[in-house]
């Protein structure tokens, strides 16, 4: 997991890596502060866990945070770092933020996804069959 934030203290830009097991570890021993992520499944996870040590949390979408500031970056090659990099002046705006999802909600939007799945595939099936 990269992290990338303002040191309180010096002022100075820190871009690391931490493990995810430390993570929440590593959070819980700061100040509640603004977090931002490239939203996706497990990001609600953590944000809901990250939310339960008093920090705010604000999910950016990924095309969004892709979009505009990596290539306003000028970076060429994406990996954790850049989106990182690219997440923080993103996060400052709430308009762009995706909400949270809750575990039920997350639950029946899976359980959604393998029913479109399998319906999906079950007119593949019969296409190849000449069914159809």
């Amino acid at each position: 997991m990269q992290v990338h934030f303002i040191d309180p203290h010096t002022g100075g830009i820190v871009n690391k890596s931490i493990k995810r097991a430390q993570c929440l570890e590593n959070f819980a021993n700061r100040a509640p502060c603004l977090i931002g992520r490239e939203a996706c499944s497990s990001a609600h996870h953590w944000a809901r866990r990250l939310m339960r040590t008093r920090h705010e949390v604000r999910l950016m979408p990924a095309r969004f945070v892709t979009a505009r500031f990596v290539k306003a970056l000028n970076i060429r090659n994406k990996s954790d770092a850049v989106d990182a990099k690219a997440i923080r002046p993103v996060v400052r705006q709430p308009s762009k933020a995706v909400a949270v999802k809750t575990e039920m909600q997350q639950a029946v939007r899976n359980e959604a996804r393998v029913s479109d799945f399998h319906r999906g595939s079950q007119r593949q099936h019969r296409l190849r069959q000449g069914r159809m």
